[in-house]
């Protein structure tokens, strides 16, 4: 009977591509009774992988999770005795574990809702303190409305926007463009209004 478990995966990575998701891979192991690899997604760093937080259970050593947030990754191996290894750690770029409110790099998550109807809200990240700059744009290249400008500290930041311009009006139905200018980036998210 063997009950030896398989190695925790190596050379293990994650790249966090809003708003395409996450790309996750991991070198192949090497034992010849390997059956497969379990990936578990969660946060904070020292969350505990289970049957409720399994994304994957496959032969591949890659994945691809289609997410709009970041999260931190675990991986382990099995083999054909149910022996299951060590899980092996990774936290993509921009993600933020749960006990600390710095994330690893600017960052304009997508916004939430769109299409909206009255408002929407962004959230960015800074990874250091600095000098931020976040504005709405109509699909022409206007402004419409400056929502953030100064020095903000780091950290995250949510913002509501009601929907109006510069001078108070209501922002008529269309495509409009919210611009982050942070820590020498420029991000750009879109979304549309509906009357």
């Amino acid at each position: 009977m063997d009950n030896l478990p398989p190695v925790a995966p190596a050379a293990f990575s994650a790249s966090y591509v809003p708003p395409n998701g996450t790309y996750i891979s991991w070198g192949a192991n090497g034992e010849p009774d390997l059956a497969g690899y379990r990936l578990f997604r969660g946060s904070p760093l020292n969350f505990t992988p289970s049957p409720a937080n399994r994304i994957y259970d496959g032969v591949t050593p890659s994945y691809h999770d289609i997410t709009g947030t970041a999260y931190i990754y675990k991986v382990c191996a099995y083999d054909i005795h149910c022996n299951e290894g060590p899980c092996s750690t990774v936290q993509p770029a921009g993600t933020a574990d749960a006990g600390s409110n710095v994330p690893h790099e600017v960052t304009l998550a997508p916004i939430a809702p769109n299409p909206a109807h009255n408002s929407a809200t962004l959230r960015l990240g800074l990874p250091r303190d600095g000098m931020v700059r976040l504005v709405i744009y109509d699909a022409q290249g206007r402004r419409v409305r400056s929502l953030l400008g100064g020095w903000r500290p780091a950290g995250w930041i949510e913002l509501r926007w009601d929907g109006s311009t510069e001078s108070g009006a209501r922002a008529a139905g269309g495509l409009y463009f919210a611009r982050l200018e942070a820590g020498g980036r420029t991000l750009t998210r879109r979304m549309a209004i509906v009357e």
